[in-house]
């Protein structure tokens, strides 16, 4: 019999709420709620819209044009709430 590890039984909950779609939504970032932005990307494109979830290294946006756009953080300069 193993040793109990709270990071893994962490780990598994985690994975389990991921999978059923039952985290809390993830929109927010140093502590600021983000609904409508306006996010300026490297190349010099504006995107302004609603954000829905914030991954690991992604920015799920729903855009003005009702689009949803996976944005991967490496390419934003800057965000404007």
């Amino acid at each position: 019999m193993g040793r109990f590890s709270i990071e893994k039984l962490r780990k598994e909950a985690y994975q389990e709420a991921s999978f059923y779609g039952k985290l809390p939504s993830q929109n927010v970032i140093l502590g600021v709620e983000l609904h409508k932005v306006k996010i300026h990307m490297r190349n010099g494109e504006v995107l302004k819209g609603i954000v829905k979830k914030i991954g690991k290294y992604e920015i799920l946006l729903k855009e003005e044009g009702e689009r949803d756009v996976i944005i991967y953080k490496h390419a934003i300069d800057k965000i404007e709430v």
